[in-house]
């Protein structure tokens, strides 16, 4: 687990129509710093009973989180954001829940 801040891609996808009026994905990325955090024990099983496995939770600036991501590429790694809160602990932060 990192304590230092690091730098993580927000990918939000934009369903639209190409020329030809065929349906096609596009994919915005925004560059990030984010501190990993522990998954909490609490979080992991409450994830568990809905058969889902939390990977890592990531903090990050409020100001730089666009509601509208749905995926983070982290490490080398691609997740899905699975909730995303406000930091109890430092109100201007947010944590994301990755699965």
């Amino acid at each position: 687990m990192a304590d230092r801040a690091e730098k993580a891609i927000l990918v939000i996808i934009t369903h639209t129509k190409d020329p030809d009026g065929y349906p096609v994905d596009v994919e915005t990325r925004s560059e990030v710093f984010v501190t990993e955090k522990s998954v909490l024990r609490t979080e992991f099983y409450e994830a568990m009973k809905a058969g889902v496995q939390v990977k890592t939770v990531l903090e990050l600036r409020q100001e730089d989180f666009d509601k509208k991501a749905t995926k983070v590429i982290y490490d080398h790694e691609t997740y899905t954001i699975q909730r995303s809160y406000t930091a109890p602990d430092d109100k201007s932060k947010i944590e994301l829940i990755l699965i």
